[in-house]
């Protein structure tokens, strides 16, 4: 049921057919539960070795439970990876590992995250993925462009110097990437202007506005795996333990997640 995402109901029938016996879905439910309460004291050690790793990813998915709207949060390494069900908010993500967190946090840019964690790394897939979709409006397509570019290239730079056996990239490529970057940041922010007083901004113009400040503000965040080439180039390993949570029909207990709201 947990490992092919079966319905309870297929579930049953299932067993019915192979076996002979009628399982009800209560039974199946029961059965869950008591798998998940097993799991507690694994949880814990979980959580703990996630506490005590030096960088975590963090992400959200949306999910729903009957009429209700909730939120999975994933903290998570190579090797590690804890998911826990709440609201999208900080008492939320305080019930996991990160409540009281002293490494390196990579994210989305979600501001609760800045709270956590004595440092931070912010995901570059998704500023490329916002970037190629200013690329159909021709107001905004050269900066995203050159930007990608600048983004892709750097990344491969990195790529190389870390098999060179390098750790940080070399300090000619490091200033020569901020300087472009603040080069475009400047581009970006002239063809996407602060809305004039009283009005607002929509649509496509609302996101280029949005993604040019951020790419100047988090600059060194978005970079930060060029000064230290352990660090990550993007969030995708939270992202890929979120991804088959969006394939169930949700039961918290069929998860073997624990409610924390």
């Amino acid at each position: 049921m947990c490992a092919q995402h079966l319905p309870r109901e297929r579930c049953a029938e299932t067993l019915a057919d192979l076996f002979g016996v009628a399982v009800s879905t209560g039974t199946l439910d029961n059965w869950l539960r008591e798998a998940a309460d097993a799991l507690d004291s694994f949880l814990a050690v979980v959580a703990a070795r996630l506490r005590a790793a030096p960088v975590v990813h963090a992400d959200e998915t949306s999910v729903r439970s009957g009429k209700a709207a909730l939120w999975v949060h994933v903290c998570c390494t190579a090797l590690l990876t804890l998911l826990h069900v709440g609201r999208r908010d900080k008492a939320t993500i305080e019930a996991g590992p990160l409540g009281d967190y002293t490494g390196t946090v990579v994210h989305d840019r979600l501001a609760a995250y800045f709270s956590y964690g004595t440092g931070h790394v912010l995901c570059n897939a998704h500023i490329l993925r916002s970037l190629n979709e200013l690329l159909a409006n021709h107001r905004h397509q050269a900066c995203a462009k050159a930007f990608i570019e600048l983004i892709v290239d750097t990344k491969h730079r990195a790529d190389a110097a870390r098999a060179a056996g390098k750790a940080r990239l070399s300090d000619h490529h490091r200033r020569r990437a901020r300087k472009r970057w603040d080069e475009l940041c400047a581009q970006a922010a002239a063809a996407a202007p602060p809305p004039s007083p009283g009005t607002k901004l929509y649509g496509t113009n609302k996101g280029a506005r949005n993604l040019a400040v951020a790419l100047a503000e988090h600059r060194d965040l978005f970079l930060a795996y060029t000064r230290d080439l352990a660090l990550p180039f993007d969030n995708n390993a939270a992202e890929r333990d979120l991804r088959m949570v969006k394939l169930l029909v949700y039961r918290p207990w069929g998860l073997g997640l624990r409610l924390t709201a």
